[in-house]
């Protein structure tokens, strides 16, 4: 509710001015006319201080209220212009390889991906990508097993060689892409390392060493910038989940076999 005690303060002072100025006049107080002019004089010039901190305290306010509103119609123009990156759950099927041993997600010369979608207003600039996953002690329980002779070299976070190829770590990690338009969506390249890890530990669940519960989880880091330059961070957890499989053995030994995952995507708050 609006108070109104400054305009009461105002409005007081004005009649204790000009009723002093009355009682001087009709009173017979013995001052001549210079004396009377500066009553007045001294009467007006408090009036038009009270007139100019009235004006200032006006103003002081307008200032605020437009301070406020160029603050609410930028934060408008954010929103209207604002980036969302958003990661879809996805499917992938693991095949046997029985010239190499163990199995592989390649398919086609095709790597599995997932699909980055910008659902936001406005268009993503300057996009990072980052990955990260605990590699060394999944390659140390790998090794404790015979499929483990398939990781032939192995430099922490710098070379990892298997049967099915090899791969950079520190490149592998991070991705970079300029800018991606509202609506639109991005094929991210699953890392190869991850991809062989999760291959490796599939066989063993087969096999019927390891449970699911030691699939390494993917963590997935996201720099981007609207618009206005303004930098936006998000960060995913990818969890595989193992939906169905199918193998085929002889002699006790794998000839075939496939193994759907679905890998969930959490967004961390």
């Amino acid at each position: 509710m609006k108070t109104y005690t400054r305009e009461i303060i105002i409005i007081a002072l004005i009649i204790i001015i000009w009723s002093l100025i009355y009682i001087i006049i009709e009173s017979n107080i013995n001052i001549n006319l210079i004396g009377f002019f500066q009553i007045v004089a001294t009467g007006g010039t408090l009036l038009a201080a009270i007139a100019a901190w009235k004006s200032a305290t006006a103003a002081e306010a307008s200032s605020e209220i437009t301070s406020e509103q160029l603050e609410e119609m930028k934060q408008q123009r954010l929103e209207q212009k604002k980036p969302e990156i958003y990661i879809s759950d996805s499917t992938h099927l693991l095949r046997y390889d029985f010239k190499k041993g163990y199995g592989n997600f390649v398919y086609k010369d095709k790597l599995p991906e997932i699909i980055v979608n910008n659902v936001g207003v406005g268009n993503a600039r300057r996009i990072d990508f980052n990955w990260t996953f605990e590699l060394n002690e999944s390659i140390e329980i790998i090794k404790e097993y015979d499929i483990g002779k398939y990781i032939y070299r192995y430099i922490p976070n710098k070379y990892l060689g298997t049967e099915n190829g090899v791969t950079f770590l520190d490149s592998e990690k991070n991705e970079y892409i300029p800018f991606l338009l509202k609506d639109h969506t991005f094929q991210l390249k699953i890392p190869f390392s991850y991809q062989e890890i999760l291959s490796f530990f599939a066989h063993l669940y087969l096999e019927e060493y390891v449970s699911p519960s030691v699939f390494p989880v993917l963590k997935l880091d996201v720099q981007f910038r609207d618009v206005f330059g303004n930098l936006i961070e998000k960060s995913f957890i990818i969890k595989p989940l193992l939906l169905n499989c199918s193998s085929n053995k002889e002699d006790k030994k794998f000839v075939s076999y496939e193994i759907h995952f679905k890998f969930l995507v959490d967004e961390l708050p």
